[in-house]
């Protein structure tokens, strides 16, 4: 199998490599440069391109992603990120191809997971029409595919320390519904409500802190 590596942290990217190439896939390339990956593609024509989500200014990994299959059915595709959700970047992104996987970093304890990922994407590609029937990658497995922006949203005012008061300015509601809301995601997330508000703000922020890579 052939890849391509577009990774913006020269360590990872290394060891991405390096690691890689130890279980015999071949690295055709890589770059840290988002900008350079479709270029990169067309040029190699890789069995996947493993792309990190956030490579700084300019198009994410979600963006290329996007550019790639537009032009090239037969390509697999791999995201990695610290956050469990692409929308967890806070910035609007369109919606991953379908057969792309999504991995969230702290999740890929030994790199024969990131292998096994890379051969799953690079079949899935090469059996488009399997894949829509069968449904496979029809939308990308995450950690959060269950909350809403909103929810996300919420999750990180309430990170940022914000009181209800000021959440519900920030969204244009009144406070009543920003403590329904904060309710519905309590549950959601599998907290106890308890009206007691200020451990469950913990706990809130941290189950987001941890969604976003940070703990």
């Amino acid at each position: 199998m052939k890849i391509i590596i577009v990774e913006d942290d020269p360590l990872i990217k290394a060891a991405l490599h390096t690691g890689l190439e130890a279980l015999g896939i071949e690295v055709l390339a890589s770059t840290r440069n988002g900008q350079d990956a479709v270029s990169l593609a067309q040029l190699y024509r890789p069995d996947v391109l493993l792309l990190d989500l956030d490579l700084g200014d300019g198009p994410t990994g979600v963006d290329i992603s996007v550019g790639v299959r537009r032009r090239f059915d037969d390509i697999g595709i791999v995201i990695l990120s610290s956050y469990a959700d692409p929308r967890f970047i806070g910035r609007f992104l369109p919606e991953l191809p379908k057969g792309t996987i999504f991995l969230q970093k702290k999740n890929i304890h030994e790199l024969t997971v990131l292998a096994g990922a890379l051969q799953s994407a690079h079949e899935s590609a090469l059996a488009p029409q399997k894949r829509e029937k069968k449904g496979v990658g029809a939308k990308p497995a995450t950690a959060a595919p269950y909350l809403t922006d909103l929810e996300i949203g919420l999750m990180k005012y309430i990170s940022m320390g914000l009181t209800n008061a000021e959440i519900a300015k920030r969204r244009f509601i009144t406070e009543k519904s920003t403590e329904n809301a904060i309710r519905l995601l309590s549950r959601k997330i599998d907290l106890d409500y308890d009206a007691d508000i200020h451990n469950q703000r913990i706990m809130i922020a941290r189950k987001y802190l941890s969604l976003i890579g940070k703990i």
